[in-house]
């Protein structure tokens, strides 16, 4: 074999190598993450969990057993709290434990790494969602679901007498839409 087809060769199996080895880590990386989530709530009222060697804080976390999501959520305050890499909690947003308030999320849908609302086109009526926080586990059932345009502000058709979980994201099949999933809390 000439010696430039085995030096190319050797250039792919290095790259395959590459990429085996980041996708372990960032496996490895969620796993840890996940562990600690699962024992968040025995202990203490915000999560610390290990991301490539920094000690993150989450102030709440979103689970939806249907899409097997589950997914920290920072503070407000927070320059971790973004759209960009994370569940953003949107500014107005209130706490599950205040009375008649609605927390409003938003992510990313579609194919990238930071898309964490790719699968809630897939949610129905009554499908159930979870916010722990402060210790307690808060229940949620979808009430409505609808398309907004995507033009930079969402209507909200909740009931402001009980106490609600929006959650935003594009449609992935019309990039002028969002979709909007209002669930009350059970």
């Amino acid at each position: 074999m000439p010696k430039k087809k085995i030096l190319g060769l050797l250039f792919i199996l290095l790259g395959l190598s590459i990429l085996i080895i980041s996708y372990y880590k960032d496996y490895k990386n969620e796993k840890v993450e996940y562990l600690l989530l699962d024992n968040y709530f025995k202990n203490t009222s915000s999560i610390n969990y290990i991301n490539n060697n920094n000690i993150e804080e989450y102030i709440a976390v979103l689970e939806i057993p249907k899409i097997s999501l589950k997914r920290g959520l920072y503070s407000l305050e927070s320059s971790k709290n973004n759209v960009k890499d994370n569940i953003e909690i949107l500014f107005g947003s209130k706490m599950p434990d205040e009375k008649n308030g609605n927390l409003i999320l938003a992510s990313h849908s579609g194919n990238a790494k930071n898309a964490y609302f790719k699968s809630l086109k897939d949610l129905e009526l009554n499908d159930v969602s979870y916010i722990y926080y402060n210790n307690k586990k808060y229940t949620y059932k979808v009430t409505n679901i609808y398309e907004i345009e995507k033009d930079g502000e969402a209507e909200i058709i909740r009931d402001i007498n009980n106490n609600t979980l929006t959650m935003i994201t594009c449609d992935q099949k019309d990039k002028t839409k969002q979709i909007v999933i209002i669930s009350e809390m059970c």
